[in-house]
């Protein structure tokens, strides 16, 4: 199973019920549909690669738009590989080192949280702002969270198709968008081994 079936998933759910709510928080939410469209409207800007040979850091406070920007980058083409609050400047500079992202999302206050990563000039930085719009912190829909857990569970347990790291670290971001619960809590919750 490959890691573009996630937003094939998507996709799928965005026909047989893209009314139904997907994401919701205070101030707005989005239909099935209007995630997929959103995602693809976002990809559509991005620099575009195909496979998962391009890995894209995304550093950015988890919401509604973190959701949206999983899903844009996997249809650009991207492997995630999330940064969590938590990481410290050591364990973001050793995550660069080993994935040499092609270009990392962030929002522009989480510039300044790892200064360190944003000193490396090979990367291209792309605001979420320039993007996005604002909203409050997520809620999603809980039928379609388990879909998601159950493949991103498979495929990171089989390890078939690359770097086994790299593909629990993408795919667990995939879970910690939908479910919205805490990075480290999740891999040891899913028995993955926190980086």
């Amino acid at each position: 199973m490959d890691i573009e079936n996630l937003f094939i998933l998507l996709k799928c759910a965005s026909t047989e019920f893209g009314e139904n709510i997907a994401l919701k928080s205070e101030s707005r939410q989005l239909t099935y549909q209007q995630l997929y469209m959103q995602s693809v409207a976002v990809a559509n800007q991005l620099p575009q690669y195909e496979g998962t040979e391009a890995v894209a850091v995304l550093d950015m406070q988890r919401g509604l738009n973190y959701c949206i920007a999983v899903f844009a980058l996997l249809a650009a083409g991207y492997t995630v590989c999330p940064f969590d609050e938590s990481y410290t400047d050591i364990e973001v500079k050793a995550i660069v080192s080993q994935f040499k992202p092609s270009i990392i999302m962030c929002d522009r206050n989480t510039e300044k949280r790892h200064s360190c990563v944003y000193d490396i000039k090979e990367q291209y930085i792309i605001y979420a702002e320039d993007y996005l719009t604002n909203e409050d912190r997520s809620i999603i829909n809980s039928d379609f969270t388990f879909k998601i857990n159950e493949v991103a569970f498979m495929i990171a347990s089989s390890g078939s198709t690359g770097d086994l790291k790299l593909i629990e670290c993408t795919h667990s971001a995939i879970y910690y968008a939908i479910a919205g619960i805490n990075q480290r809590g999740v891999s040891q919750k899913m028995g993955w081994s926190p980086l």
